[in-house]
């Protein structure tokens, strides 16, 4: 009976430890946002770089991030979902684009935050919200390019 109870026990641990290593590969090592493709929201202060940074939001995060920034757009996606894994890269690129540094930039998983992803109106993945001043200027439906999501916004 013991050595089941052992078994159980390393199994959990065992889960756990890969569920805090997936967690960790979002956010860096000392907690702030890691550059690059997406970074954990904490207190959204976004590292100096060159760059572009493209926040990870949680159903906590929307409302304040909404009011907050003056021009925010929010990519809403599914990981399953094979057009929202094209439309990533582009995405980055238009976060990093030249003239396009005031807007604040972000993503939300709708796997992870369905109730979220509702209260926004995303009714297909991905789709792109565009809020100036904390309205909702855009819904942008479907994958695009880079060029595109700028001439849309």
């Amino acid at each position: 009976m013991w050595i089941y109870i052992l078994a159980v026990g390393v199994a959990l641990v065992a889960g756990y430890l890969i569920w805090l290593n997936r967690r960790r590969a979002v956010a860096g090592s000392n907690g702030s946002p890691r550059q690059g493709t997406s970074a954990q929201v904490t207190e959204k202060e976004q590292v100096e770089t060159d760059k572009p940074v493209v926040y990870e939001l949680t159903d906590e995060d929307i409302p304040s991030i909404i009011a907050k920034e003056p021009n925010l757009v929010i990519m809403v996606f599914a990981p399953w979902c094979s057009h929202c894994r094209r439309m990533e890269p582009e995405f980055v690129k238009a976060a990093g684009a030249p003239g396009k540094s005031p807007c604040t930039w972000a993503r939300l998983n709708a796997e992870q935050f369905p109730e979220a992803a509702k209260k926004l109106g995303a009714d297909s993945f991905p789709t792109t919200f565009h809020f100036k001043q904390g309205k909702m200027e855009k819904a942008l439906p479907g994958a695009m390019t880079a060029e595109k999501l700028l001439e849309q916004i």
